[in-house]
């Protein structure tokens, strides 16, 4: 029997995700005296961990799966209606959506609204546009829309971003009263366990790649500069992993990059702090629409500077010249004149990271900056009252 008076669940289509980036946020939740459950995809049992309470929800991240999303808004209605929360987190378009509906099948039966808490990492590719649209693309960002116009209308909704870009954009095209909205950067991070040794200026110039190896995050741009003349005198490093998704790279071409001369593939890579320490600038080209990565929140934190493509995530923390480089385009050309400049003024390269480590310890990227803002969120939302204040930016 719950001894405590407020469930939270918080509902989410991906465990890995959810173990390295939000788990953190349910804990502290929990020591502030609400009775966790958590709704994602199956976990063994070995996974569970006090003081959350897991239960399986088939949802499948980035993917259409018609069969296991009717069976997931199943698993979602029958738990909020077993458990009667009295709050629910909802994390990333997918689980918004599905949650959405399940709380209006509550409400039709009970007449009780149960406010949600709906938190958008990044849009994908709900409003990116694609330079060539198939049509499985073209219906996943109808649905995409559909599910942000259902989120929209749900009386008592309060959303966060992680840019003003995204709030803006969802404020205003499906009408989310701007003053149930707020920014909060990123997923948090410890960010005292990325302060390592400064690098070497007789070690090999070092350049990473990290992240899920899509092509929109610019990983074949990487590969392309990893292949061009002059290229040889850096390390090139991809730390990633294949995601199943249709702008993922194949399998061939995975099984390529690993016995690829010029790159040194490392996989997924636990260790991070250990790894940015041995390197000298990390590379983000991407186009991919979406929130902070948090390879760009630890890299500033471990003072590493940063090339990336001008995107609003990137916006966030590269400043052009000071704690970064940005790029017009994201090809292999832009990226190793980048990487020339940085690698020719090493103090410099220097000089920018420090100031990136400067800029991510005083921002409120931190744990605990995050898991503040989340309670203050949950406790606006818990008592009827708008979370921000002003109007929206023109």
């Amino acid at each position: 029997m719950r001894t405590a008076s407020r469930i939270l669940l918080t509902v989410i289509n991906d465990k890995s995700y959810f173990e390295r980036h939000r788990a953190h946020v349910v804990e502290a939740a929990s020591s502030a005296g609400w009775q966790s459950l958590v709704g994602m995809p199956f976990v063994k049992s070995a996974d569970l961990i006090p003081p959350r309470e897991w239960c399986r929800i088939d949802l499948r991240a980035g993917k259409i799966a018609p069969l296991d999303d009717a069976k997931a808004l199943y698993q979602v209605t029958d738990l909020i209606f077993r458990e009667k929360p009295d709050l629910v987190h909802a994390i990333t378009l997918k689980a918004i959506a599905v949650t959405v509906i399940a709380l209006r099948l509550y409400r039709a039966r009970t007449g009780i609204c149960i406010p949600l808490v709906a938190t958008f990492p990044g849009l994908g590719y709900t409003f990116m546009k694609l330079p060539s649209p198939t049509l499985r693309s073209e219906i996943r960002q109808f649905l995409a829309k559909t599910a942000c116009r259902a989120a929209a209308t749900w009386p008592y909704i309060w959303a966060t971003f992680e840019t003003e870009y995204d709030r803006a954009q969802i404020v205003k095209n499906f009408v989310i009263p701007f003053d149930r909205t707020t920014v909060i950067k990123g997923t948090g991070l410890d960010i005292e366990t990325f302060n390592g040794p400064e690098k070497k200026n007789d070690e090999p110039f070092a350049l990473l790649f990290a992240g899920r190896l899509l092509r929109s995050k610019g990983v074949s741009a990487f590969l392309d500069a990893a292949n061009l003349p002059g290229a040889s005198q850096f390390r090139w490093l991809v730390a990633g992993w294949h995601y199943e998704s249709p702008d993922a790279l194949s399998a061939e071409e995975v099984s390529a990059l690993k016995c690829s001369p010029n790159v040194e593939f490392l996989g997924n890579v636990s260790d991070m702090p250990s790894l940015l320490n041995k390197t000298h600038a990390l590379v983000m080209p991407s186009t991919y629409p979406e929130g902070i990565p948090r390879i760009l929140i630890e890299a500033a934190a471990a003072s590493v500077p940063m090339i990336t493509t001008d995107f609003p995530g990137a916006r966030e923390l590269v400043r052009n010249g000071e704690t970064g480089l940005i790029i017009k385009e994201a090809t292999g050309a832009a990226i190793l004149h980048a990487a020339q400049s940085l690698a020719i003024l090493s103090d410099r390269g220097r000089e920018m990271g420090s100031r990136a480590r400067e800029l991510v310890s005083s921002g409120g990227f931190d744990s605990k900056s995050v898991q503040n803002k989340f309670l203050s969120i949950f406790d606006a939302a818990m008592h009827d009252r708008p979370f921000s204040s002003g109007v929206l930016p023109p």
